[in-house]
């Protein structure tokens, strides 16, 4: 009888302690992803009004330990500015009937370390624009609350990496600038 208890009791602190992996989808209506920049005339940023995507994560308890895979998808055309004539320049710049997403797809995490109740993710992924796809590093802020993963950061891009033409307005007295900052602040449940 008391083997029989001490096996189980053995048997219930090694369930507990195995790491779960959860599948997670993209909450588009609670996240946010932006583009930003600068031109001759103003500053300016695009918000998306579509995203999709899905995480897998593995967790112990609520400690998040390993991000498996990850993709963002951003339909181009569902970027806004608030002006028409700067969202079509826009489409134009990254191409969009022959390319008409941006994507990210996670290729590994480097690390995660805590930081009070929320973690520093480093990673590497694929970022793909105007059909040309680049490796790149990416920061973020993440949280692991009741199920939902949560991941805030931006990322400094260049343009002309991705084949892109700067967008120019007014016969070319209006140009912006090469550099953008992409920001997102996403949730995964």
């Amino acid at each position: 009888m008391k083997i029989t208890t001490f096996l189980l009791l053995v048997l219930s602190m090694f369930i507990t302690s195995i790491l779960f992996a959860q599948a997670l989808t993209l909450d588009a209506k609670n996240s946010s992803f932006k583009i930003s920049g600068t031109s001759t005339m103003h500053d300016w940023e695009m918000t998306a009004k579509e995203m999709s995507g899905n995480t897998q994560v593995a967790l112990e308890g609520n400690v998040l330990k390993a991000i498996n895979s990850l993709r963002i998808t951003v339909p181009v055309q569902s970027l806004e500015s608030g002006k028409n004539l700067m969202n079509s320049k826009t489409y134009s710049a990254f191409n969009s009937d022959k390319h008409p997403n941006v994507s990210f797809v996670l290729k590994r995490v480097t690390s995660i370390s805590p930081v009070g109740q929320n973690y520093m993710v480093r990673a590497t992924g694929d970022l793909t624009m105007n059909g040309q796809t680049k490796t790149i590093q990416v920061m973020a802020a993440c949280g692991m609350i009741n199920g939902v993963l949560t991941a805030k950061g931006s990322q400094l891009l260049n343009m002309t990496d991705y084949g892109m033409e700067t967008p120019t307005a007014m016969m070319g007295s209006v140009k912006t600038g090469a550099e953008v900052s992409v920001a997102f602040d996403v949730r995964f449940k």
